[in-house]
C-alpha cells in the first residue's frame, strides 16, 4: 500500500467492487494507501515486504501464506484476484491447497521465462501492448482479457485556488509549470527527463519553467545529485508521493513521462480528467491512450534530446497545449470512466465463475 499505480489500482477496484454489492477483502503489506480504501472494506496486512520500502521481507511469503490460509480455511471466497508477480507466486500456493478460481493483472511487460510464470489461467492486461506479450510469452493455454484502466475524474480547481497553490509551492504566476509523477525508479527514467531538463534551460534562458517530480524510491539522492550538477535546484523541485496530484495535474500545463516500460500508466488519465496533455515517451500501453501531436508529444525512451524537443515544443505553443488538453479529456471521458472499468472487471469474475462451474 505504499504510492504507486498498483495499489493505486488495487484500491479503485476494491472500492468499485464493494460499490456494485461485492465484499471485497485486500489483503496486502500496509501503507498510506490504504487510506484509499472505502470505509468498511476489510483489510488484511500480509507483510509481504519490509515496513515502507518495496524490498521483499525475510519470510514474507511463509507468513502471508499461513495468515490467508487460516481466513479461507474459515471462511468463503469466490475468487482470488493477484496483482504483481510476488503476489501471483502466493496466490497460486493458496489456489492449490483450496480450488478457489483465480484471476490475475499484469500490470507491465515481462519478458520471463514460462517456466518461471506464476501467472493462472485467465489473465487482464491493462493495455494492448501487455496483452500482446502476455499471448507470446505466457499463452499455453492461458486466456487474456484487455479491460482498460479507468478513474473517476480528478477534481477542476478553481483559478483562485491554483494562484493559492502556486504561492504555497512558491511559483511565480508567470512560471510555466511541469509535472512528472510516478516512483523514483530506474523503470521511469527520471535521468534522461533531468538531462532534457538541462537541455531546455539551455536552449530557453529567459523561460522560466518549474519541473514538479513527484515520487518516492531508491533513486532519490541519485536523481538529487544530478539535478544539482546540472544546475537545475532552480528549475527543478522534489514533492513526495504522497502529494495530492489534483493539486498538481491542476497547476501544471502539460505532465512528462519519460518511462522504459509501462503498461497503461495511471498519470495520462489522471491528467487528462482535468484537460491536461502529455509528452510522453513512446513505450507499452502509453499509445492506448496517448495519440501524437492530437493528444500530446510522443517521442523514443531514453531519448533526453527528443524528450527536450517536445517540451521546447510545448513551452512555446501554450494555445496547442490547451487544444491537445481538449482532445485529452475527450478521449478519457469517451474510452476510460471508471464505470466501465468496474463492469468489464465483474464481467470478467462471471466468465471465470461460470468456466469451472
Amino acid at each position: 500500500m505504499l504510492p504507486g499505480g498498483v495499489p493505486r489500482h488495487v484500491c479503485d477496484l476494491a472500492n468499485g467492487l464493494r460499490d456494485c454489492g461485492m465484499t471485497p477483502v485486500v489483503a496486502a503489506t500496509d501503507g498510506p494507501f490504504r487510506a484509499r480504501l472505502s470505509e468498511g472494506i476489510r483489510f488484511v496486512d500480509i507483510e509481504l515486504l519490509r515496513p515502507g520500502s518495496f524490498a521483499k521481507k525475510s519470510l514474507g511469503l511463509w507468513s502471508a501464506y499461513r495468515k490467508l490460509s487460516d481466513i479461507l480455511a474459515a471462511e468463503h471466497f469466490d475468487i482470488i484476484h493477484s496483482h504483481k508477480r510476488y503476489s501471483d507466486l502466493l496466490a497460486r500456493l493458496l489456489v492449490k491447497r483450496f480450488r478457489i478460481s483465480h484471476t490475475s493483472t499484469c500490470h507491465n511487460i515481462f519478458r520471463h521465462s514460462v517456466l518461471t510464470s506464476h501467472f493462472p489461467q485467465t489473465i487482464i492486461a491493462p493495455s494492448t501492448a501487455v496483452a500482446k506479450s502476455l499471448r507470446t510469452h505466457y499463452g499455453d493455454g492461458r486466456s487474456v482479457e484487455m479491460i482498460h484502466l479507468g478513474i473517476r475524474p480528478l477534481q477542476t480547481i478553481t483559478k483562485q485556488g491554483i494562484d493559492g497553490l502556486r504561492s504555497k509551492l512558491s511559483i511565480a504566476p508567470a512560471t510555466t509549470v511541469l509535472a512528472s509523477v510516478g516512483q523514483l525508479i530506474p523503470s521511469k527514467d527520471r535521468g534522461s527527463l533531468l538531462a532534457a531538463a538541462g537541455i531546455v534551460r539551455t536552449r530557453m534562458p529567459d523561460n522560466a519553467f518549474t519541473l514538479l517530480i513527484i515520487g518516492d524510491g531508491p533513486e532519490k539522492t541519485k536523481l538529487l545529485l544530478q539535478t544539482e550538477a546540472l544546475g537545475l535546484n532552480g528549475n527543478v523541485r522534489f514533492l513526495s508521493g504522497q502529494t495530492d496530484v489534483t493539486e498538481i495535474f491542476n497547476i501544471c500545463s502539460f505532465g512528462v513521462l519519460s518511462s522504459l516500460r509501462e503498461g497503461l500508466p495511471y498519470v495520462l488519465l489522471e491528467a487528462a480528467s482535468v484537460g491536461k496533455p502529455h509528452v510522453a515517451t513512446d513505450v507499452g500501453g502509453v499509445t492506448d491512450f496517448a495519440t501524437h501531436r492530437e493528444t500530446g508529444f510522443l517521442v523514443p525512451p531514453k531519448n533526453p534530446e527528443a524528450l527536450a524537443g517536445a517540451i521546447i515544443d510545448m513551452l512555446l505553443s501554450p494555445d496547442r497545449v490547451a487544444q491537445m488538453g481538449l482532445r485529452a479529456k475527450l478521449r478519457f471521458e469517451n474510452d476510460f470512466g471508471f464505470d466501465r472499468f468496474i463492469n468489464e472487471t465483474v464481467n470478467h469474475y462471471t466468465t471465470l465463475l461460470h468456466s469451472v462451474l
